[in-house]
């Protein structure tokens, strides 16, 4: 998605975007906000997620757009359907996870942006390199997401 920096109008048509890692389609970039936000489109398979965990720079806005998503937050799980949005302050820990049988989709708006860039850096790591575990440590610490 090589758009110029632009703080205003833009405008990403269905189905476009950049593939940042599997699963994960930046439509916004960070850069093209000045930092200000990202939006990244998320394909959860059924059964996928990501375990607790807490993001100490971003707060995260989810908007169900196909599918379930089941997010849990101080040990509750929520069941977030179709048009549902899911507010996810920074500092607070939370997972997710589609507990559906079809794939889901979710439009996440991450403020400020970086999100997108902390993708994009993960997905640099070749999964046969010794190191990588260091790697992903590394990262997460960098745009300070606590698994």
């Amino acid at each position: 998605m090589a758009q110029a920096p632009v703080h205003g109008f833009q405008w990403v048509p269905p189905g476009g975007g950049e593939t940042l890692v599997s699963g994960i389609m930046g439509k916004i970039s960070s850069a093209s906000t000045g930092g200000a936000y990202t939006v990244l489109e998320l394909t959860l398979p059924p059964g996928g997620g990501a375990p607790l965990h807490t993001h100490h720079r971003e707060d995260e806005i989810f908007h169900i757009v196909e599918g379930v998503c089941e997010v849990t937050v101080d040990g509750q799980a929520h069941r977030a359907e179709v048009g549902a949005v899911v507010v996810l302050p920074k500092h607070k820990p939370h997972a997710f996870r589609n507990p559906g049988d079809t794939p889901s989709r979710i439009l996440i708006t991450a403020v400020p942006g970086g999100l997108d860039e902390y993708f994009t850096a993960l997905a640099q790591i070749r999964a046969d390199d010794p190191t990588a575990q260091a790697q992903v440590q590394a990262i997460n610490a960098r745009y300070e997401i606590i698994f």
